[in-house]
């Protein structure tokens, strides 16, 4: 049996997979009781689960009987994963099923089987199943600074800017201008900042992800900010996002302390994922001179449509 997997970085998508193998015999000499063999996949590492898909290559003159995340009663009911083809080779076969609505999210999920029939006639004495793989679609993408264990690349395909701007918000997605180095200050929530301080306009901080999904296969788009703002004659700040026409408020505050601000976008998602794939977001802070902005930490996150 040959199984490849490789990376297309071009569609956007992302495919947990599992290959699990073993050589668990169920066979008419198990004694007092037919024997059930099980493998467990650690779906639970899947952020949002999607499309999902089973296979069984299994050693047998006839196929088996399985259950995906049920219990043992289910290999014997209506509950059990079905096939049409009882026989493909003289000692082997290969079945696959859709379980897309059989995972639970956050959960692990197993492969209960054991053989079908007794020892005589077309039914099988022994199976065996010495593989079993499992495909589940990743929906979920988590884009931030963190180059370690997130998507993008600080730098790259995500950049950051830093200065003051002349309005709350201002029309043009190019302020400010001067691009952040220190990416290491926003790559997670963890106090240590990225700060501007500005004495003329409002200080600000511009964030460009290039994403690897298009705006058609997106279901919806979650914006977070982490951090804090003060000023000569206004505490706090605003989070935008860039519509395609102009900035469009998220979330603010009017506190110099600590804070989260985010928003969430399911609709017209065309207005803020351009046809380059760019998200732009701008933390603006509340004061028009006498401006000092403070970014901890943020992020976008992808969820593609099922």
């Amino acid at each position: 049996t040959l199984i490849v997997a490789y990376d297309d970085n071009t569609t956007g998508k992302e495919y947990y997979y599992w290959v699990n193998q073993g050589h668990d015999v169920c066979t008419y000499l198990s004694d007092p009781d037919e024997h059930i063999g099980s493998t467990t996949f650690s779906t639970s590492s899947v952020p949002i689960v999607g499309l999902a898909n089973l296979s069984a290559l299994y050693i047998s003159s006839y196929n088996g009987n399985y259950t995906f995340n049920g219990q043992n009663s289910d290999l014997y009911n209506s509950n059990q994963l079905t096939w049409s083809n009882p026989k493909q080779g003289s000692y082997w076969g290969s079945t696959s099923w859709n379980v897309t609505d059989k995972l639970t999210q956050g959960s692990n999920s197993d492969l209960k089987y054991t053989r079908n029939g007794t020892q005589t006639g077309s039914y099988s004495g022994y199976f065996k199943i010495p593989l079993a793989l499992l495909t589940v679609e990743n929906r979920k993408f988590t884009y931030d600074f963190n180059n370690s264990n997130t998507y993008g690349t600080a730098g790259t395909t995500l950049k950051a800017y830093k200065g003051n701007v002349s309005a709350q918000p201002p029309t043009a997605t190019d302020v400010p201008t001067t691009e952040i180095t220190s990416y290491s200050n926003i790559k997670s929530n963890n106090d240590v900042y990225e700060s501007t301080t500005e004495s003329v306009g409002y200080a600000a901080h511009r964030f460009e992800f290039t994403i690897n999904q298009s705006a058609g296969d997106v279901e919806n788009i979650t914006a977070t900010w982490v951090g804090k703002g003060s000023g000569d004659s206004s505490d706090g700040e605003s989070l935008y996002i860039w519509n395609s026409t102009g900035y469009e408020e998220l979330g603010n505050s009017d506190d110099s302390s600590k804070v989260t601000l985010s928003g969430t976008k399911t609709t017209g998602l065309s207005n803020y994922i351009d046809g380059n794939k760019k998200v732009i977001l701008l933390v603006v802070q509340n004061s028009d001179g006498g401006s000092t902005l403070e970014t901890d930490y943020v992020k976008l996150e992808v969820v593609r449509k099922v």
